[in-house]
């Protein structure tokens, strides 16, 4: 579980992503110059001390797109290093991760009520507001918090 003090880590860092304009770039693991909405939370956490630098191997960006399955690396990877919580226990710093297609396979980094960070296709890392956002507004979500 994060403490209040790694929380705020966690916030700042993230922000820090947009801030320097983060690109959309699949597989890039670098601030300032590519991650893509895995590798974004990866690197966040990673970069605080707070996970291993986790080896994602060679996934497709477009995966859930084609998969008739509520499971796939991406969520199970997740689960390894955090558990599920409900929308009300979500804090700054906890994940939530978004249904797309058939799995849950985008994320971001809850920075406060229903602001996320999160990297998007030909955009890059950006905030959104998870009740507002077009693109995240009906998706189905669920929460995590590391253990």
């Amino acid at each position: 579980m994060l403490t209040p003090e790694q929380r705020l880590q966690v916030v700042k860092e993230a922000q820090e992503w947009v801030t320097v304009k983060t690109p959309y770039v699949p597989h890039a693991k670098l601030k300032g110059l590519g991650c893509d909405c895995a590798t974004f939370i990866l690197c966040v956490y990673r970069d605080l001390g707070l996970i291993p630098d986790i080896e994602l191997g060679n996934y497709s960006v477009q995966a859930h797109l084609h998969r008739d399955t509520v499971t796939t690396q991406y969520i199970d990877t997740v689960r390894e290093y955090a558990q599920e919580i409900t929308e009300a226990e979500a804090q700054p710093g906890d994940l939530c991760l978004f249904r797309v297609a058939y799995t849950f396979a985008h994320s971001g980094i809850v920075l406060e009520g229903s602001t996320i960070a999160h990297a998007m296709n030909r955009i890059g890392v950006i905030y959104s507001d998870y009740k507002t956002d077009s693109f995240l507004l009906k998706r189905p979500r669920i929460f995590f918090t590391l253990k």
